[in-house]
C-alpha cells in the first residue's frame, strides 16, 4: 500500500505575440515602409494541479501481480489575455481631423475545480503486462470578466462591451490502455504501447448550446528501452497526438463592418480544425553516484495546419475612418484591404524541440 502527494502545472496560458503593421511604400532612396500600428496578444496564467494519490498491490504468484490506484486533485488558476491594436504617432499625424480607433480586448478569469483519476495494472507473467487509466469528464468553473472596446471614428460611436463571465471549462474524458512486453534476452529490452481515447465530443458546447464542432480522437504512444551492455538504458519513442484548433469569429464585409442576420445581430461562425502532432523521442539514464541517477530526454515534433489572420487587414483601411475615396496611409492606392476568410487561409508549419532532465534518488 502506498500514498503520495504532488503539485504540478497542468495547462499553460502564457503567450506573447507581437506584429508590426507597415504600409506598402517602396524602398527607393533608402526609404522604408512607415509603421502604421502595433498589434499585441499577451497571455498570462497557469492551471495548477495539486493532488493526493493512493495505491494498492498484491502478488498473485511468482511472476504475477495486480495493482490498483486512485488520484484526487484540485485544479485552479488565474488567467488573463489581452489583445490590442495601437496606431503609431506617424499614422495619427497623417489623418488630420479624423480619429483612428484603437482596439482593446481583455479576458480575466479564474478556473477552479477538481478531478479524479483511477487506474490498474496487471503483470501477467515475465513477459507481458497490461494497464489502464480512466479520467472522467472534468468540469471546471470559469468566472471572471470580458472587456472589449473599439474607439469611435467618423460617424460611428464607441463599441464597448464589459460583461461578467460565469461558464464551464470542460476537460474531456480520457481513457488509456497500455501494453508492455519484455522479450527473453540478456539485454533487458522492453516494449511499450499506449492507446488513448479522448472524448472531445463532451466539450462540444458553448454557453450551453451545442456547436457540433468536435469529434472524439485516438492518440498513440510507443517506446522501446534497450540496455546497452546490460547497464546503460537507451530509449526511443514515437507518439501521435490529436487536438483541436477552434475559434468563434464574427465575419466582416469588405468595408470591415460585421455581417448581421435579419434581426440585426452579428453572425457568429464557429470553426474547428483537427491538428495531428507527431513526435519522436530519445533518452537515457546515467548513474552519477550511489542511489543517484540522471534521466535525459529529447523530443522533436512537427505539425501543419491552416488558419486565418489573427488581425484582419480591413482594420487598417483608413478610408473607413476618413470617409475619403483614397488612402492616406497607403501610397499604393490599388491594394484592397479586406479580411481574409477560409477561402484563402494561411498554411502554417510548426517545429518544436523539447529537452528534459530529471534527477532521481532512491533508498
Amino acid at each position: 500500500f502506498g500514498i503520495g502527494a504532488y503539485y504540478k502545472p497542468r495547462l499553460s496560458f502564457e503567450s506573447d505575440y507581437s506584429e508590426e503593421i507597415r504600409n506598402n511604400r517602396n524602398t527607393d532612396n533608402d526609404g522604408y515602409p512607415e509603421k502604421l500600428a502595433q498589434n499585441l496578444i499577451e497571455g498570462k496564467g497557469t492551471l495548477k494541479q495539486t493532488g493526493i494519490t493512493a495505491s494498492w498491490g498484491k502478488s498473485l504468484g511468482d511472476y504475477t501481480d495486480i495493482n490498483f490506484g486512485i488520484d484526487y486533485s484540485v485544479l485552479n488558476g488565474d488567467i488573463t489575455r489581452e489583445k490590442t491594436i495601437r496606431w503609431t504617432d506617424w499614422a495619427i499625424s497623417q489623418v488630420v481631423g479624423n480619429n483612428l480607433p484603437e482596439l482593446t480586448e481583455t479576458e480575466d478569469y479564474e478556473l477552479s475545480g477538481s478531478q479524479i483519476k483511477i487506474g490498474g495494472a496487471v503483470q501477467l507473467n515475465t513477459h507481458f503486462g497490461i494497464a489502464a487509466t480512466y479520467i472522467p469528464k472534468t468540469t471546471l468553473t470559469k468566472e471572471g470578466s470580458y472587456y472589449y472596446k473599439r474607439d469611435a471614428y467618423l460617424n460611428t460611436a464607441v463599441d464597448s462591451t464589459n460583461v461578467l463571465v460565469d461558464e464551464d471549462y470542460i476537460m474531456p474524458t480520457e481513457i488509456r490502455v497500455g501494453f508492455a512486453y519484455s522479450p527473453r534476452n540478456v539485454m533487458r529490452t522492453k516494449f511499450n504501447l499506449d492507446v488513448e481515447y479522448v472524448q472531445y465530443s463532451e466539450v462540444d458546447m458553448l454557453n450551453g448550446d451545442p456547436v457540433g464542432a468536435f469529434d472524439d480522437v485516438v492518440n498513440f504512444y510507443s517506446g522501446v528501452e534497450h540496455h546497452v551492455t546490460n547497464r546503460i538504458p537507451f530509449r526511443l519513442g514515437f507518439q501521435a497526438v490529436n487536438n483541436w484548433y477552434f475559434n468563434a469569429d464574427t465575419p466582416n464585409d469588405a468595408e470591415g463592418n460585421p455581417i448581421v442576420d435579419e434581426d440585426g445581430n452579428p453572425i457568429i461562425v464557429y470553426y474547428a480544425k483537427k491538428l495531428l502532432t507527431p513526435m519522436i523521442t530519445a533518452g537515457s539514464s546515467v548513474a552519477i553516484a550511489k542511489n543517484w541517477t540522471i534521466d535525459l530526454g529529447f523530443g522533436y515534433s512537427w505539425r501543419e495546419y491552416e488558419a486565418t489572420d489573427m488581425f484582419g487587414d480591413a482594420y487598417y483601411n483608413d478610408k473607413i475612418y476618413t470617409g475619403s475615396s483614397s488612402y492616406v496611409l497607403w501610397p499604393n492606392s490599388h491594394i484592397q484591404l479586406q479580411n481574409r476568410g477560409w477561402e484563402n487561409p494561411d498554411k502554417i508549419r510548426e517545429n518544436n524541440i523539447s529537452l528534459n532532465a530529471g534527477l532521481n534518488f532512491t533508498w
